[in-house]
């Protein structure tokens, strides 16, 4: 770095030049002859053209530090003018006691800077709103643009995020569009349908071009629906003339075999599978006019079904009037088609109704079929818990028939809200409908229960006439008990009406039981004892004890219930046979031939006298055995047993305990 020359330094050296220079100037000017006034001039000029430079040269570096200073000026007004434009928070800079050079230098660099901040943000705004003509283009938008000409970070960034969020909604309607575009042509493609129109064409042909504004994603949308409709038209109408074809086939007895390659070839639904089946269809009804009375006549009966199917009433059928004319003409036919078709769109409008009124009519069945079983005599003989089973079966019906009789009423209060007119069932309303089958059921019970008591009257009045079972003849006895003291076991008879009720017969002490006489059979001592070392040795099962209850009268059982509470009879007789001490009977054997020894002599069981002025009763002979006769006389009082299914009076003089 060069040495720091002062003013005083420089004062010095002009003065050594000087002194050097003026005086061999004046001694030249001698030796030329110059004389005093030449010599005095050129002293003044060398003064004033000495003087002239230095104050040009004064001027000069005045002149600088003016411009130097202003330049400063200038730049600091830039500087000041640009940070506000920029919107930049600087602390104003403090230069006191710079020099002018200095502080131009800084003043120029931090301008600079500004410049360079300018220029970025100028930039990134040209970029952006590029940006923004391009998605405004696509979107069919008009660009909203930067209100300042040099745009703040803030300003910069709030409108890129507006461009993102117009770059966001660009690619959701650009998939929205391309996924509507696809379904649209897909929907085109399957009905045959060709672009008519220029929107069309564009959607379909030029999509790359299409602009993604809100009226052209209506329009798009409306194509998209307008399409779907008109394909699910196309759908419903093809199906529907389906459907129809196949009614007519099915109306002219043609078999599915000879349509259905039809139907195969025409299984679509564009404009000319639905021309197709139109075709075969006028060529059907061309056939079917020819054949019109057969058709009429099926249109009717599937009519009476459908009409039983919604149980309408006789009111609502003969308001039908075409369904007494006996004359067929294509208008009648077309009638009750019409009629059918209402017929099943009211049915199907409403299957919610029907399907809970069919649920409740099963259940409603059940529910009769459970009571009547309640009032079989023999219900008691069950051993498969099927009592347990109906108990079940009663508390599920009462706890839910309820419950749907309940929505039954609020699913038709709301049809005869919307509709205005009431639901019928039957031409009645729910209540007197359901009020109607219980006055039924009970009126059904009461014939029931007076049928069942006139029988037991009858039977009962039959006893005390000469042609009793007690006062008949042997052979006529022996024909009528054969049946029942057969080897083979056999169904006891569960209906109602098959029994009578014997109940205070069978609540007397033992005087009142049966007493089975000894059989004049005459068997051998061996049969005898194994018979009774049988019934007296072992010890019952509870399986015997059950099977006493089927040799009892079925009559005593008409006076069970579903309750034991409620039979105070048949209770009394479940203890009476549990304190029994022995069951005085035997189970038959399999085989009577292998026991009976007809070699050997039978021995003779004896017989209890009979009561006095009583004659005996002939009791049938078993098929299987010996071909002597076999009887036992039985006292008149004592009941008669009406089935053994697996047990049989014992060949002994015992009397029956039951």
């Amino acid at each position: 770095m060069a040495d720091n020359i002062t003013g005083q330094e420089t004062l010095h050296k002009l003065n050594d030049e000087a002194q050097n220079i003026i005086p061999n100037m004046y001694k030249i000017w001698h030796d030329i002859g110059y004389d005093v006034d030449t010599i005095n001039l050129f002293s003044k000029d060398i003064f004033n053209n000495t003087r002239a430079l230095w104050l040009e040269m004064l001027q000069e570096t005045e002149e600088r530090k003016y411009n130097l200073t202003k330049k400063v000026d200038m730049l600091q007004k830039q500087i000041s003018n640009l940070e506000k434009k920029l919107n930049l928070d600087v602390i104003p800079a403090v230069y006191e006691n710079e020099p002018l050079v200095i502080l131009e230098g800084k003043l120029k660099n931090h301008f600079n800077d500004l410049e360079q901040i300018k220029e970025e943000r100028l930039t990134e705004a040209k970029r952006l709103l590029q940006k923004e003509q391009l998605l405004c283009k696509s979107l069919g938008m008009k660009p909203v643009g930067i209100n300042n000409s040099l745009p703040t970070e803030e300003e910069l960034e709030n409108f890129n995020l507006y461009l993102t969020e117009k770059e966001d909604e660009f690619r959701t309607l650009k998939e929205s569009f391309k996924n509507t575009r696809e379904s649209v042509i897909k929907m085109m493609a399957e009905m045959s349908y060709t672009p008519k129109y220029d929107f069309e064409r564009i959607v379909c042909n030029d999509h790359e071009d299409f602009i993604f504004s809100s009226t052209n994603m209506a329009k798009l949308q409306e194509l998209h629906d307008r399409i779907k409709d008109e394909l699910e038209n196309m759908k419903e109408t093809a199906n529907n003339k389906r459907h129809e074809l196949i009614n007519l086939w099915r109306y002219l007895d043609i078999s599915e075999e000879d349509y259905r390659e039809f139907l195969e070839k025409h299984s679509g639904f564009d404009a000319l599978t639905i021309a197709a089946l139109n075709d075969e269809i006028a060529k059907c009804k061309g056939i079917r006019m020819e054949n019109i009375a057969r058709f009429v006549k099926k249109l009717r009966e599937d009519l009476i079904s459908w009409w039983d199917i919604c149980k309408f009433s006789k009111i609502q059928r003969d308001a039908f009037r075409p369904m007494r004319y006996e004359t067929c003409t294509e208008d009648i036919l077309t009638l009750h088609e019409l009629e059918l078709a209402r017929v099943q769109k009211f049915y199907y409008e409403n299957s919610a109704i029907y399907d809970l009124l069919n649920k409740r009519e099963e259940m409603w069945d059940q529910m009769k079929e459970l009571q009547r079983r309640a009032e079989d005599p023999d219900r008691f003989h069950n051993r498969g818990g099927q009592l347990l089973a109906e108990e079940k079966m009663r508390k599920y019906f009462n706890k839910n028939l309820p419950k749907i009789e309940i929505e039954l009423q609020n699913l038709i209060m709301d049809y005869e809200t919307k509709h205005g007119v009431p639901f019928t069932i039957n031409g009645l309303t729910l209540e007197e409908y359901i009020k109607q089958q219980v006055d039924e059921h009970k009126e059904q019970m009461e014939i029931l229960k007076q049928a069942r008591v006139k029988a037991r009257e009858e039977k009962k009045s039959a006893k005390k006439t000469p042609l009793s079972a007690s006062r008949r003849t042997p052979g006529v006895a022996t024909s009528i008990r054969a049946i029942q003291t057969s080897l083979k076991r056999k169904q006891v008879d569960r209906s109602p009406l098959s029994t009578l009720n014997k109940a205070p017969r069978m609540a007397n002490s033992e005087n009142s039981r049966p007493k089975a006489h000894g059989s004049k059979i005459r068997r051998s001592s061996r049969v005898v004892r194994r018979l009774l070392g049988s019934s007296m040795n072992k010890g019952r099962s509870p399986r015997k004890l059950l099977n006493v209850t089927k040799v009892v009268d079925t009559s005593n059982s008409t006076a069970c219930s579903s309750s034991s509470k409620e039979n105070p009879v048949y209770q009394e007789f479940k203890e009476y046979l549990g304190n029994r001490d022995e069951l005085r009977s035997t189970i038959v054997p399999e085989s009577d031939s292998s026991i009976v020894k007809p070699k050997k002599k039978p021995v003779k069981t004896p017989v209890k006298p009979s009561r006095k002025h009583l004659s005996p009763r002939i009791t049938p002979i078993t098929p299987r055995v010996t071909p002597k006769s076999l009887r036992v006389a039985e006292s008149p009082r004592s009941p008669r047993i009406t089935s053994t299914p697996r047990f049989t009076t014992a060949p002994s003089n015992v009397h029956n305990k039951f």
